[in-house]
C-alpha cells in the first residue's frame, strides 16, 4: 500500500465523517427550527411548558440543602410558571375572567394581553381524571 492510497483512504473517511456531521446538524436545525422562533409567543409558552418539569426538579436540588420551592399543588405550579413567563413577557395578568359560554363563566390562570394568549394550568393528582380537569 502506498502513502498516496493511505492518504486518499483517510480523506475518504474524513469526508464521510464530515458528511455525517452535516446531516446530523441539518436534522438538528430542522427539528429545532420552530423552537428557535422566539418572536412567536406560542413558541415561547411551549418552550416554557417543555422545560417546566426540568426546572421544577432543579428547584428541589439546591446548593447546601437550602430551602426551596416544592411543587406540591396547583398554586405552586402557577407561581413557578408565572416566574418563567416573566422571562419573555412583561404584561402577565393573573386570574382573568374568560368570556361566558353557555351561561357559565370561568377564569384563566394567565392572560398575556398584548399577545392575546390565555394560559390555563392544571396539576394532576390522584383522583383527578380527564372529566374533572375539563370541568
Amino acid at each position: 500500500m502506498t502513502y498516496s492510497s493511505i492518504f486518499n483512504k483517510g480523506l475518504g473517511v474524513f469526508s464521510d465523517v464530515e458528511k455525517e456531521f452535516q446531516n446530523t446538524k441539518n436534522d438538528f436545525d430542522h427539528n429545532n427550527a420552530s423552537r428557535s422562533d422566539y418572536s412567536n409567543p406560542v413558541k415561547k409558552v411551549e418552550l416554557i411548558c417543555d422545560k417546566f418539569p426540568q426546572v421544577a426538579r432543579q428547584m428541589r436540588s439546591r446548593y447546601g440543602n437550602r430551602a426551596t420551592l416544592e411543587v406540591n399543588d396547583e398554586y405552586d405550579v402557577q407561581d413557578l410558571f408565572h416566574s418563567l413567563l416573566s422571562i419573555y413577557f412583561d404584561d402577565i395578568r393573573r386570574e382573568e375572567s374568560n368570556p361566558s359560554h353557555a351561561g357559565s363563566n370561568s377564569r384563566a390562570d394567565f392572560l398575556l394581553k398584548p399577545e392575546r394568549t390565555i394560559i390555563e394550568i392544571k396539576k394532576t393528582r390522584e383522583g383527578l381524571n380527564t372529566k374533572k380537569v375539563g370541568q
